[in-house]
């Protein structure tokens, strides 16, 4: 695709195609958008992502309003482009208008018959989308296993406002790193109840993204705070972070070290596409030693570190681990699609091996934290009681449960951990 192209890319039929691929495959919604609007302009990019994302939120009621009209699922090009129309109805203003956009682009991307059913549907669905769905699951747009489960855990009014939740589009928090800036924020950032995180005001991106070249700010969710906490490093530490990538609790780890010569910062995580952004953030670090490690955690040996003249313990270690994800689907509203009961409990097993592997390399009086962006029993507090029964000569010492309907950021589970 030439730069001409790229520049003139059209954010509504691209919002289509990428539902589309979602249709066919489990592709994550992030990278496809990265994929289309790579040297793009912010601005297509913005109104796709929002069309693309909002119909991911919504699709179970959007689809729920369309079968009702629809004797039968046409393909799946023509399903996405009903969607994402059915999804701009649920806020349109001026209706038909909505409806004439979509029978335009109908014409670029299907054929004659189905652009007539585009026009038909279209018109009879605002109606069909005032007919709100009883269960919860399709009114919430939410994988009715998953609904289970939460209820089983949280009971269903609680689980209605996670739902409730997860249908709103999440804001954008910067974490300041410049202390001048956190004393004086620049106009465009709202002030929270977490210090040092910020909001960023509407259309103010793009002023955002000058502190984030410059280093002096990272977006990141205030629900990062809890691991990074719990684990209360202190300058002159050795610290290890594991399943680092992309790196914003290494920088924010490193702010924490500094001041001090002999602090030092290890980020260890898988080799591949996800540690160019760890090396990214890893740069912006100044005044305390710093080393990347490509590595599988799992087959770390403590000859590997020495190899890197590394030490072998450290003061205190992190791992975040691989998760569900599904404390922050407000972010990544593709996650609930993506998901099964067998994904969950693969990944738990996964957690477990990782945590036994994490305890190697952890001073005697050292800590351990082991954190999730998971709400699931199964990967927080479940895990750690089973890893506590196993390995008798490790406590917990504390324990952050982040919910995001009591405490207003994404969901987490942070656990402090140390050896008897």
């Amino acid at each position: 695709m030439s730069k001409n192209t790229q520049q003139t890319l059209d954010p509504w039929a691209t919002a289509v195609k990428l539902y589309e691929k979602t249709l066919k495959s489990q592709q994550k919604a992030d990278t496809l958008i990265d994929e289309a609007f790579s040297g793009q302009d912010p601005v297509s990019r913005r109104r796709c992502q929002y069309l693309f994302l909002g119909a991911l939120r919504h699709k179970l009621r959007l689809e729920h309003a369309l079968d009702r009209l629809i004797d039968k699922r046409p393909r799946p090009r023509l399903w996405a482009l009903l969607t994402i129309a059915a999804f701009e109805l649920t806020e349109a203003e001026i209706i038909p208008k909505v409806v004439d956009h979509a029978v335009r682009q109908a014409k670029e991307l299907l054929n004659e018959k189905e652009v007539a059913l585009v026009n038909a549907v279209l018109r009879k669905t605002p109606n069909q989308l005032k007919r709100l769905p009883r269960d919860l699951a399709t009114r919430y747009s939410h994988p009715r296993w998953l609904v289970k489960s939460w209820e089983s855990v949280w009971g269903t009014p609680n689980t209605e406002k996670l739902l409730q939740w997860n249908q709103e589009p999440a804001p954008a928090y910067l974490r300041l790193r410049d202390p001048n800036l956190i004393k004086n924020p620049p106009t465009f950032l709202k002030a929270t109840q977490w210090p040092t995180f910020f909001e960023v005001k509407p259309a103010s991106w793009d002023k955002a993204e000058a502190l984030l070249k410059a280093g002096k700010a990272y977006s990141q969710d205030p629900s990062t705070r809890g691991a990074v906490d719990l684990l209360k490093v202190k300058p002159g530490e050795q610290v290890l972070d594991l399943c680092a990538a992309p790196g914003g609790k290494s920088l924010y780890l490193s702010e924490a070290l500094a001041g001090n010569n002999n602090s030092c910062l290890v980020s260890l995580d898988l080799p591949g596409k996800r540690l160019e952004r760890l090396y990214e953030n890893i740069r912006k670090i100044s005044g305390i030693r710093t080393k990347v490690v490509e590595h599988d955690l799992l087959s770390l040996e403590f000859s590997t570190l020495a190899e890197h003249k590394l030490p072998t313990s450290y003061d205190a270690v992190l791992l975040d681990a691989p998760c569900s994800n599904t404390g922050v689907i407000r972010r990544r509203p593709d996650v609930r699609w993506r998901l099964s009961p067998q994904e969950i409990a693969q990944v738990s097993k996964l957690q477990f091996e990782l945590l036994e592997k994490a305890t190697e390399f952890v001073k005697k009086g050292g800590r351990l934290v082991y954190s999730t962006c998971s709400l699931e029993p199964k990967e927080n507090k479940k895990l750690i009681q089973a890893f506590l029964k196993e390995y008798p000569n490790w406590e917990c010492l504390e324990e952050k449960i982040n919910t995001p309907w009591e405490n207003n950021c994404d969901g987490a589970g942070a656990f402090l951990l140390q050896e008897c």
